[in-house]
């Protein structure tokens, strides 16, 4: 069933060590646009799916069956209005394959596409703001990691994100 049109809907996102949650914090706040940072810094998972109890049950028993993993930094990418750190890992890809076959049928078109996990730091620039961005980021990059943790569940409306819950990953 698709997502209908005003129904109430969550936004699922990567929780995220505490240390990279404070250091990807800070870049998006010096580099993104202060009219349009309505978010905490995020890796999405997925953009849109129906809020309902179901919904939430079936995240908090994929949680259960989840370990903790790690993800790779691994460069900055810059595609003409945006900059953002790559997130690469295996994993992630699995997980979101999971989610896919779990609720498929409710999500946007772009939660069904490719899933190349990010966290944007800048976004709704020029094109020569977001290369500069890049190349200033570049200068004393190095691949380091995150702890992915578990899920973040966002409600989103006209004035920014408001925190539902975090479901962690408790498989050991």
């Amino acid at each position: 069933m698709m997502l209908k049109k005003n129904e109430p809907s969550i936004i699922i996102t990567l929780k995220i060590d505490e240390t990279s949650q404070l250091f990807f914090d800070d870049k998006r706040k010096v580099h993104y646009p202060k009219h349009a940072n309505f978010a905490p810094a995020h890796i999405t998972l997925l953009h849109k799916l129906p809020n309902n109890q179901k919904n939430i049950k079936l995240l908090k028993f994929i949680c259960s069956n989840t370990k903790v993993t790690v993800a790779t930094i691994s460069s900055i990418l810059c595609n003409g209005r945006y900059v953002a750190y790559a997130v690469n890992s295996i994993y992630l890809i699995k997980l979101h394959k999971e989610m896919l076959g779990q609720f498929g049928n409710c999500l946007l078109a772009k939660d069904r596409s490719e899933y190349k996990p990010h966290s944007s730091i800048q976004n709704g620039v020029t094109f020569y703001k977001a290369q500069k961005t890049k190349e200033h980021l570049e200068e004393n990059f190095t691949p380091f990691t995150v702890n992915i943790v578990g899920l973040s569940l966002w409600e989103f409306n006209k004035k920014g994100w408001i925190f539902i819950e975090d479901i962690y990953f408790t498989k050991k």
